[in-house]
């Protein structure tokens, strides 16, 4: 004789469990997955944002000695303009927006066009300090395209651009 109706019920009882309970486990192992993806996106983006930072604020520095020394010593200026071309050739994060962008080439022509190899070559130091300014600028610029900043509201707060 087959299975009364009792055990039938408890067969298919006991198989809808396996199922939620497999069910379960895949629904788990998805969130875990989606969850490490999520804090992996997280945390590319704040080295991202990290490495910007820092890259904007030793650029300023940087640019600042370079138009101090601008008109003392040239021989001076050579070590900031190694550690510029270090600085932009070193990221590891942002590297990709930067070359993108033509950060890297439109710094040496920055350092190029203002210290030529002559001395009537050199430009003034308030057409050197514009000529910083707008690259900073453009930095801080391209820095808010690749963290996808946007200014919102009146005091021009930066937020993700969703």
């Amino acid at each position: 004789m087959g299975p009364d109706h009792s055990e039938k019920v408890m067969l298919a009882i006991r198989d809808w469990l396996a199922i939620i309970g497999i069910s379960s486990l895949i629904a788990t192992a998805l969130g875990h997955w989606l969850s490490k993806s999520r804090e992996y996106d997280r945390w590319a983006y704040e080295n991202r944002k990290q490495e910007w930072r820092e890259l904007i604020d030793q650029m300023h520095v940087i640019l600042e000695r370079m138009r101090y020394f601008h008109d003392h010593l040239r021989k001076d200026i050579l070590e900031d303009i190694n550690e510029g071309a270090r600085l932009l050739e070193s990221r590891l994060f942002i590297g990709e927006a930067l070359e993108k962008q033509d950060i890297n080439k439109k710094f040496g022509e920055l350092v190029n066009n203002t210290f030529g190899s002559e001395e009537s070559e050199r430009v003034p130091e308030t057409e050197f300090l514009l000529k910083t300014l707008a690259f900073q600028h453009e930095l801080v610029s391209v820095a808010q395209n690749d963290l996808k900043l946007k200014k919102v509201g009146r005091w021009g707060i930066l937020k993700p651009k969703t």
